[in-house]
């Protein structure tokens, strides 16, 4: 687990106002799949990358990633098991109560209804 250097709040205010277009467009080499979609939320989403690997079946660092994020902090989670939902309402919750500003995910989610009422903004497959 990395935490991305602290960005300024300008940085992330101009990022927030480009599509994601704009961004892949602009050279950017960090990018994910067109596979990755929003399932939750409908916002645009730009804040310091908390990155987060998970081993198969298992979805402990992102509990501890969401215990040390900070606020307005993405988590950026790849998961190695694409049939295991590593996230869902409960985690999404903890998310929220940390101020937690999205979650994009390379693997599956779950209580995508739950998370949906809660707004909270996720991408993933």
């Amino acid at each position: 687990m990395t935490n991305a250097d602290k960005t300024g709040t300008t940085i992330v205010g101009q990022l927030r106002a480009l599509d994601t277009a704009t961004l892949f467009e602009s050279g950017a080499r960090a990018t994910m799949g067109p596979e990755i979609r929003m399932l939750s939320g409908d916002c645009r989403l730009a804040g310091p990358a908390l990155t987060v690997m998970c081993p198969p079946g298992d979805n402990l660092m992102i509990h501890l990633a969401v215990a040390r994020a900070q606020t307005g902090a993405v988590l950026v989670v790849q998961s190695h098991d694409p049939g295991y939902g590593v996230w869902g309402e409960v985690l999404t919750i903890a998310a929220m109560a940390r101020g937690i500003a999205g979650l994009v995910l390379d693997g599956s989610v779950r209580d995508l209804g739950a998370i949906r009422r809660l707004g909270f903004p996720v991408f993933a497959r």
